[in-house]
Parts: C-alpha cells; structure tokens; sequence
C-alpha cells in the first residue's frame, strides 16, 4: 500500500504548472520515485534543467496545494489514484507515451484482473446511437465486464446508465460496476446535465 507522501508527491508532478512527464518521468526513474523528485533543491533542479528552468520547476512544485487538490476533488465527488495506489493500472497505461502522474475517476475501481470495456463516442450521437451504446453497456455489465467511459455528453452518459441499470436490476451480486475517468478540470462540474448521473455512480 503507498503511503499518503507517496501520493502527495505524485499529485505534486501531476499538478505542478509548465512541469511535464517528459521533464520529471526521467528523474523519477533515475532518483527511484517521486518523493526523492518532488524533495529535490532549486540547486539541484538547476543543475539537470538549467538555471532558470530549474528554479520555475522547483517554484511550480513548491506552489502545489495537495490539500486543496484533495478537498476540491471531495467537493466535485472524484476520486483520484496516482502510481502509489496498489491499484494503478500501470500495466494497461505502459503504452502511452506520457503516462499520467494521476486519474480522476468517479464509480469503484474495478479489481485487479476484472474485465474492463471502454465505451466512449460523439457528444452529439444520434438516439439510435444513444439507445445502442446504453444498451451495450447494459448488457457488458450484466455479464460481469466492468465499463469505463469519460462521463461526457453523448456515448459516454449513456454508457455509464446502461451499465447501472444491470447493476440495479441484473448484476448486482456480480459486482458490475460503471467507472468514469475525468478529463474535465477538478473545479468544473461538467456536465450539468449528468448531476443525477453522478450521484449514481458515488461508490
């Protein structure tokens, strides 16, 4: 289990401004982690970036409220995990580029090994396209297969629906379960429309 200095330092990376993974995921690996990363001096990240790129890294760190990360994250109902969470699909984002230094996600994380299908698709589907992907995701989850969509407008809203209506009315006692990763800013409810939709995926 990571410890909270662990995660602390992890949303540090993901938050700070103008300091991307390209920058730090290398001293992560060559320091051994995120926490000797987010420790470090402006002398010594001057001396790997620079002076003054060095020193902007160290302000940006410095300048990262994780407390106030965490509290609006509580306020918006998302959850968030980072590398340090012995749930981190780190397997499954080994082929990206820049893998994330955190998720925001809002429903239960599936277990490890479950199967998970992402369903996700145009903001301005049409209703047959609406009815199709809610009633995929319907029958996903009452199979057992976990769906993960970005909780937008279009395909992604009725994604999530049909896979909690197999939960309310079909799979409960299998545990199927809708989990919506966010890519909206944690200060934006978005979108207004799927309040109802979010309370309904509180886990």
């Amino acid at each position: 289990m990571g410890t909270s200095s662990e995660r602390d330092a992890w949303l540090k990376l993901a938050h700070a401004q103008r300091l991307g993974p390209r920058t730090w995921r290398p001293l992560v690996e060559r320091l051994g982690g995120a926490e000797a990363v987010v420790r470090a001096t402006a002398a010594e990240w001057s001396a790997w970036l620079g002076e003054a790129r060095g020193r902007r890294a160290a302000r940006a760190l410095r300048a990262v409220d994780v407390h106030a990360v965490l509290a609006q994250a509580a306020r918006h109902d998302q959850q968030l995990i980072t590398p340090a969470h012995p749930d981190w699909p780190g397997a499954r984002l080994a082929a990206l580029a820049d893998p994330p230094a955190a998720l925001f996600h809002r429903g239960a994380l599936p277990p490890a090994g479950a199967p998970v299908v992402a369903v996700v698709g145009t903001r301005e589907a049409s209703r047959a396209g609406l009815a199709f992907a809610r009633r995929l995701a319907r029958e996903l989850a009452s199979r057992g297969v976990w769906v993960a969509s970005g909780f937008a407008l279009g395909i992604d809203g009725a994604a999530h629906q049909g896979a909690l209506e197999s939960v309310d009315h079909v799979a409960a006692a299998r545990g199927a379960r809708t989990l919506a990763v966010l890519a909206t800013g944690l200060d934006v409810d978005y979108p207004a429309s799927h309040a109802a939709l979010r309370r309904a995926m509180r886990s």
